[in-house]
């Protein structure tokens, strides 16, 4: 007998295989169904409207011949595979651009257009003329019907038989002599459309599936290529991406520096140092950290804030705020923990602003160290009557 403790690992297949299963019950298949689904309509549509419209044309040449099902008129079926088809057109633009409309709705939407040209593949051998075979716009029809879109289960089934009916009800009813071979032909083809359907149904779950897995992997590489791996806050390729979003912003800047932070690391370890420095991300994640307001880790032990059209002294209190919660964060060493702040605020209208600004943040910072120890110095930046109103 096998045993099994509970450190005991689950094989990498059987986690794709879980969450290929949540995946396939999730709404996002639906909405990339529907979106699939809308696609195929259109060329569906597009390619059974220019069948009826091709039709039109060759049953008004020279070489047009009789009908061979002369109860309905042939010319009446190509305008039906047009005019059905034109309005069928219409409605998916329309679904298209209706954004409120649910994925299973467009789905049904879709269906219905499926379900009424199946009945018209069928309809199509009323324009089957002498010399011509019986079966080839049928045959067209459904093959792009069972290829291109996504089927919910049962439906595609449906479709098929829809089709089959369809056409086995005019054969008999019109009593038309097909030759065995045709209707074994006919057999193997409805076969195959089934057999179509199952596969496409198949492929686009574990396509979609794939491709979702890689998005979700392709955002946490992306997130992690812009987080500060001990900090849990943003790095300098994250600033260097976030430039364009400060551009044409009241903007508010402080760079923040620990004081004596190497004789922290020297006395107690490096263990300790990054102990500290992760204790302060997440401080500044939870206290700082907001829509208007961006934490970066700018270096060793200096960080940089970052706050989007915000009041200069409102600023400038909750960095204060932090500076006085600092303490707590070090509770219990000799001597107690401080950090240096320098910050300054303006109307940055380019990149060239941001960074003077950010040298003109640092040089305050520079400042309130030579003041001694958690000290800090602001500043309001202006691109063109150079740094006022010091504080």
């Amino acid at each position: 007998m096998i045993e099994y403790n509970k450190n005991t690992q689950v094989p990498e297949h059987n986690k794709e295989k879980t969450t290929n299963i949540a995946f396939y019950q999730s709404a996002e298949l639906l909405e990339r169904a529907a979106k699939n689904n809308l696609s195929a309509g259109f060329a569906i549509s597009g390619m059974i409207a220019g069948i009826g419209l091709i039709g039109l044309i060759g049953m008004n040449s020279s070489v047009a011949t009789k009908d061979v099902l002369p109860q309905i008129d042939n010319m009446f079926v190509y305008v039906l595979l047009l005019l059905v088809n034109c309005l069928h057109l219409n409605v998916l633009l329309i679904t298209r651009r209706m954004k409120k409309l649910t994925a299973k709705t467009k789905l049904n939407i879709c269906y219905g257009n499926f379900l009424v040209n199946a009945f018209l593949s069928g309809v199509t051998l009323y324009s089957t003329q002498v010399g011509s075979s019986y079966f080839f716009e049928l045959v067209l029809i459904m093959t792009v019907i069972s290829l291109l879109p996504y089927y919910r289960f049962g439906r595609g089934m449906l479709v098929v038989a829809i089709s089959a009916l369809t056409t086995w009800a005019i054969i008999d009813g019109n009593r038309l002599h097909v030759a065995w071979q045709d209707f074994y032909d006919l057999l193997i083809f409805y076969a195959i459309c089934i057999a179509s359907i199952f596969l496409r149904r198949y492929w686009f779950k574990e396509s979609s599936a794939l491709t979702e897995r890689l998005q979700l992997a392709n955002s946490r590489l992306a997130v992690r290529s812009r987080t500060d791996d001990l900090t849990g806050l943003l790095n300098r390729t994250a600033l260097r991406e976030d430039f364009n979003d400060y551009q044409h912003e009241q903007v508010g800047m402080a760079m923040i520096d620990l004081d004596d932070f190497k004789q922290f690391n020297d006395q107690h370890g490096h263990s300790y140092g990054d102990r500290i420095l992760a204790q302060i991300g997440q401080y500044m994640l939870d206290e700082l950290d907001s829509p208007r307001i961006s934490c970066y880790r700018y270096g060793g032990d200096e960080f940089l804030v970052i706050g989007i059209d915000m009041d200069p002294e409102m600023f400038k209190a909750n960095l204060r705020k932090f500076q006085e919660n600092y303490a707590f964060i070090t509770e219990g060493q000799k001597t107690p923990a401080t950090l240096s702040i320098g910050c300054c605020a303006g109307f940055l209208d380019s990149k060239h602003d941001l960074r003077s600004c950010l040298r003109l943040a640092d040089s305050c910072l520079y400042d309130a160290k030579k003041r001694g120890k958690n000290a800090l110095v602001a500043k309001r930046y202006s691109a063109f009557s150079g740094n006022i109103d010091n504080h």
